[in-house]
């Protein structure tokens, strides 16, 4: 391991060790960043310690106290003091590590990276709601960007990407809150500009239902209840629905819109769709986003029978290009929420009548929170 740079604090106390250190590592090409030190952090040595700390203090940055910025060559090293340490290698032609342009005003984008054998591992976040489209800069060039999903496990390189002076540009886009590895191990010349690196969804049909919604009846609401619009449990008239807790399944019935298109895969395919215009729409491209999933955001998707996935985090949304049929989808999302709205519920009923039993303290502000599937559910396009 290697450092560019030793950054000392400035509260200016050292131990006379360390600062005997600090000068074999300067006089042995190392550059050292800090304002010089004025007394040792102990009596170590006695009067002579106190005489050889001033004296090596002295040699590094020489006699007095050296204020604003400034340099002191001391053999192959040199001590610098006055500025951050991002002014001094930036001074120095060291490019940041990872930098970002092109974001939103109120944008934050955080980063880390490792180094893994020969690969260099970028962890890069959205720390807001919303989502964010970027160029990402990274200190690392002649290597093909591969981008690895945490969420889905899908791992692609990256279509779109120049080499810059010595660093690898990249545009990328980032869900809300969403995140994703950025690998660069394998050889590669030059950059390309084939495709954006994201995807983009255009939203082609929603699904209003009605739902048929089944509850568990051993938590008190109905086996079975139909849903003309989607809308959260806490809005429904039924007592026991707006006080639910646990899991929930909704089912409804749809056919693509202008289905259509010419079956050319194996039989049981989905067919191509039609899109606004009559555009056709492989069906292999198409997903399928649940909107908005309260309180917990877990959601689990079947249609036609085929268990799609589990989605957990917004974007709440799934691929359904092995599973759609151009007419008489057969739709299921599992939904579950906390226990919190049957603990508001159970607050005020006697012993006897409550489901749940906690040493919580259910305070009388709570609230019951929003839960269930908000949607809109939509059949969206992937371009």
């Amino acid at each position: 391991m290697s450092y560019r740079l030793l950054v000392l604090p400035y509260h200016r106390v050292l131990s006379l060790k360390a600062l005997r250190t600090v000068k074999r590592l300067v006089e042995a090409g190392a550059t050292v960043l800090g304002p010089k030190p004025l007394r040792a952090v102990s009596l170590e040595g006695g009067a002579e310690g106190a005489v050889e700390f001033k004296r090596l203090a002295d040699q590094l940055w020489g006699e007095g106290d050296p204020a604003g910025k400034g340099s002191r060559a001391v053999g192959p090293g040199r001590v610098v003091w006055g500025l951050a340490s991002r002014e001094l290698l930036l001074s120095d032609g060291l490019k940041p590590d990872c930098q970002f342009t092109g974001t939103a005003d109120n944008a934050v984008l955080d980063w880390i990276h490792y180094t893994i054998g020969d690969a260099d591992v970028y962890f890069i976040c959205n720390q807001r709601p919303q989502v964010e489209r970027f160029t990402c800069r990274l200190r690392v060039a002649g290597r093909q960007p591969e981008l690895w999903d945490g969420i889905d496990g899908v791992i692609r390189d990256a279509t779109t990407f120049a080499f810059e002076d010595g660093r690898t540009s990249l545009p990328l886009e980032l869900g809300p809150h969403g995140s994703l590895f950025v690998v660069c191990q394998r050889a590669v010349a030059e950059g390309r500009h084939d495709a954006p690196n994201y995807r983009t969804f255009r939203a082609v049909q929603e699904i209003g239902g009605p739902w048929e919604v089944g509850f568990d009846p051993q938590w008190g609401a109905p086996e079975k209840v139909t849903f003309e619009k989607l809308i959260s449990w806490t809005e429904r008239p039924e007592e026991d629905i707006r006080f639910y807790s646990g899991k929930a399944v909704y089912r409804t019935k749809f056919d693509l819109a202008e289905a259509a298109g010419k079956d050319d895969r194996s039989p049981g395919a989905a067919k191509d769709a039609r899109g606004p215009g009559g555009m056709a729409i492989p069906a292999a491209r198409l997903a399928l986003d649940l909107g908005v999933v309260k309180d917990t955001g877990i959601a689990r998707v079947r249609l036609n029978g085929q268990d799609l996935s589990i989605v957990w985090c917004p974007p709440f949304r799934v691929d359904i290009g092995k599973a759609v049929k151009p007419a008489g989808n057969d739709l299921e999302i599992e939904v579950v929420n906390s226990w919190r709205n049957r603990l508001v519920g159970d607050r005020d009923l006697p012993a006897d009548k409550r489901r749940t039993k906690t040493n919580i303290a259910i305070r009388k502000e709570w609230k019951p929170v929003e839960s269930g599937l908000l949607g809109p559910v939509k059949v969206m396009t992937i371009e």
